[in-house]
């Protein structure tokens, strides 16, 4: 059983660790299934030639931002290659409800390349950009830098997840083991592996175990009745 400043240590190197996190096209899929979505028809055909060129498939096609969100739900491809700006609402706005809703990588084409939509693409934390005109290596390039973002961030976000299950396993321990050591009068680590006992003797997990303790033995508020 790690004690606390051992945890903490663990739950540092871990942070740590996760600054070298560097996905590689090698780990990404080879064939993944696109939606396209541009209000030109002649760059939705051009879009979809070059991504069968490249291995992919196009499971869909819109016209705008509407269609954009109403395609991945139904759709939910792999990646979506999506036009700035598009009629009914913008490429932006679309690709913002789709990775809030389905997490899905994004690569933004546009022909613009003024501040403010690059201000706004930041902000969105777009993954990649297709500058338009384009070719298809710099098609290739865009999806293999979104789909590298899309799995970085999903290697933090599971990471986050785990320290804050580390986390809320150091807390609940910590009060538990101060509760039987008042309770008892004995050490923390006495403390600590009378409850990983419990814990097994209940087939529970040491969270478990703890939240039950603390339950149990934590004071009561006392209620102060009106005279």
């Amino acid at each position: 059983m790690l004690n606390t400043a051992e945890r903490m240590d663990s739950q540092i190197s871990n942070l740590i660790r996760l600054e070298g996190y560097n996905a590689t096209a090698q780990e990404l899929p080879t064939a993944l299934s696109v939606l396209v979505v541009d209000d030109e028809p002649l760059m939705v055909e051009l879009l979809s030639r070059t991504l069968k060129d490249l291995g992919h498939e196009t499971v869909a096609t819109g016209r705008d931002g509407t269609e954009a969100v109403e395609l991945a739900r139904k759709f939910r491809p792999d990646l979506v290659v999506i036009d700035y700006a598009m009629p009914v609402m913008d490429g932006l706005e679309a690709a913002e409800i789709i990775m809030k809703e389905l997490s899905v990588p994004i690569v933004l084409s546009t022909g613009r390349t003024d501040d403010e939509t690059l201000q706004r693409a930041r902000k969105a934390d777009i993954h990649a950009y297709l500058v338009k005109p384009f070719h298809r290596e710099q098609l290739k390039t865009a999806i293999t830098m979104a789909m590298v973002r899309h799995h970085e961030n999903l290697a933090t976000q599971a990471k986050i997840a785990e320290l804050q299950d580390e986390l809320a396993v150091v807390k609940a321990v910590d009060l538990a083991a101060s509760l039987l050591m008042e309770k008892f009068r004995i050490d923390r680590q006495d403390a600590i592996e009378k409850l990983e006992t419990a814990a097994r003797a209940r087939s529970c997990s040491l969270l478990d175990a703890s939240r039950a303790v603390a339950a149990t033995l934590a004071p009561r508020p006392i209620v102060q009745h009106a005279v």
